[in-house]
């Protein structure tokens, strides 16, 4: 930390003289070269910030390769649609079973748009957790820059700058193992045929569009997180909890909930599939914002337990309820499309399916095709959940190790925050996965009714069940780092 201090009054000194309203803002290659310096101090650093630096890319990486993934998915889809030849048994079997051939490949395209819809708001989440990593530290840095003489402005356009080069980094790490993996996707059959890697690869336009997003979802989370930690020169003496989490997100989620049925029922037919699309991302959003309201209710029925852990955990849930709902929201992302798809047919029998009729062969076929699509969103949600907990808990373990290291000073053993860290995490993901496994369950029964009926116990209780191991592994990762922060000695004005 000091090596970089010294860069920044090397740099900025001259600037310090000026008045505030006349100051200037430092040159754009000043700014680069500065930027530069401080990220290999920050790599270089004992607190794990260059930990936290990786897993801000690696996180990009997986929201990338995501993206892109499911997009080819819904691009072959599409392509094949607009090209029966492509699928010329499949075409020959709609036919014959008096079956609409566009109607039948338009429903692989809205199945997949639906996996597009619940998958896109856990792959923002990654990446907005991705730009908020290490905040704190963050934090103390921007106010030593303020007070060595760089402008607010200065200092939005280096944090902005960094977050950058991470998307950027992870864009490009991302699109590789895409392109890496597109032959793995010819062991799957859709329509009759097998998947090439010509069908699955994007068009240059829309594989632009795609990384363009990525990146601008990563510039808007930093800029959104350096609104909230952008503060004045002496900003890093102010250490004030989080905002308390008002009754309004919950009054917005009951809305948007009862609503959606009858905003859906009023869109005209062939705009329906799109309108639910839309307000599954909307049901999802206002979840995820209604969380912390719900979170903040459980630390304070926590507050009344006894015992120094429950209280202590209930303590430092209230004091950034936002924070702790953001470190588990992805599990209840993950859990919502468990309990969507709990309706579906997954437990198809395609061996019945063979010795039926033509008509009911074909259907079969569609729905065992759903069934891959189902299991492929599943499994990038829990590659997206497993790397979004570890990444939170990761960064929550660091920004907490300055109040760790005191408690420890205090003659607490390390256990006692290791228990308290634990049940910071798995009370309130108890009610994430539980509320979102609700909500999936209450909107798929809206929106897939016309289907045969399915038992989703077993589906909705192995997303739960991997969820908890995943969380397990994450917080047992999170030990080494721990003990790690608690032998760091540092002045508290450094």
């Amino acid at each position: 930390m000091s090596d970089s201090m010294d860069t920044v009054a090397t740099v900025t000194m001259p600037a310090a003289g000026s008045s505030r309203g006349t100051a200037s803002s430092a040159a754009p290659l000043t700014l680069v070269r500065l930027t530069a310096r401080l990220t290999r101090a920050r790599l270089a650093a004992r607190e794990g910030e260059g930990l936290l630096y990786l897993a801000s890319v690696l996180a990009h990486t997986v929201t990338t390769c995501a993206a892109l993934s499911v997009a080819g998915g819904t691009w072959m889809l599409y392509s094949r649609g607009r090209h029966p030849e492509r699928v010329p048994v499949w075409e020959a079997e709609a036919q014959n079973t008096g079956w609409d051939f566009d109607f039948a490949a338009s429903q692989y395209v809205v199945l997949s748009l639906l996996a597009c819809a619940m998958l896109v708001p856990a792959m923002v989440s990654l990446a907005s957790s991705a730009a908020v990593l290490g905040a704190r530290g963050r934090e103390r840095r921007l106010a030593v820059l303020r007070l060595v003489g760089l402008s607010g402005g200065d200092v939005t356009r280096m944090s902005l700058l960094d977050a950058l080069v991470q998307s950027v980094a992870g864009a490009v790490i991302g699109t590789i193992v895409y392109l890496v993996a597109l032959p793995a996707w010819s062991a799957l059959t859709v329509m009759g045929a097998r998947i090439t890697a010509g069908e699955m690869l994007l068009p240059l336009r829309l594989l632009a569009a795609v990384l363009m997003g990525v990146v601008a979802v990563g510039q808007a989370s930093a800029w959104r997180g350096l609104r909230q930690i952008r503060i004045s020169p002496l900003g890093v003496s102010r250490r004030a909890n989080g905002p308390r989490a008002r009754v309004w997100r919950v009054i917005v989620f009951l809305l948007t909930l009862f609503g959606a049925p009858w905003i859906i029922s009023s869109v005209p037919l062939q705009y329906r599939a799109f309108a639910i699309c839309a307000m599954i991302v909307a049901v999802i959003a206002v979840f995820d914002l209604a969380g912390s309201w719900f979170v903040q209710l459980l630390a304070r029925g926590l507050a009344l337990l006894r015992g120094p852990v429950m209280r202590w955990t209930a303590r430092r849930i209230q004091a950034g309820p936002a924070a702790t709902w953001h470190r588990v929201s992805a599990m209840g992302l993950l859990a919502f499309i468990g309990g969507f798809m709990s309706l579906m047919p997954l437990d198809s029998d395609t061996g019945t399916a063979a010795e039926a009729g033509s008509v009911e062969a074909f259907v079969y076929s569609m729905l065992w095709d759903f069934n891959k699509g189902a299991v492929i969103t599943l499994a990038f949600g829990f590659v997206l959940t497993a790397t979004s907990i570890f990444i939170t808990q990761a960064s929550g373990t660091i920004e907490r190790a300055e109040q760790s290291r005191c408690l420890h000073r205090m003659g607490a053993p390390a256990s006692y925050c290791l228990r308290v860290m634990w049940m910071e995490a798995y009370v309130p993901l108890l009610l994430a996965v539980v509320g979102g496994a609700g909500l999936g369950t209450l909107m798929s029964s809206s929106f897939l009714s016309g289907l045969p009926p399915a038992s989703g116990v077993p589906v909705v209780l192995g997303v739960i069940v991997v969820g908890l191991i995943l969380t397990a592994l994450a917080l047992r990762a999170c030990h080494p780092l721990h003990h790690r922060l608690l032998g760091v000695k540092e002045r508290h004005n450094d």
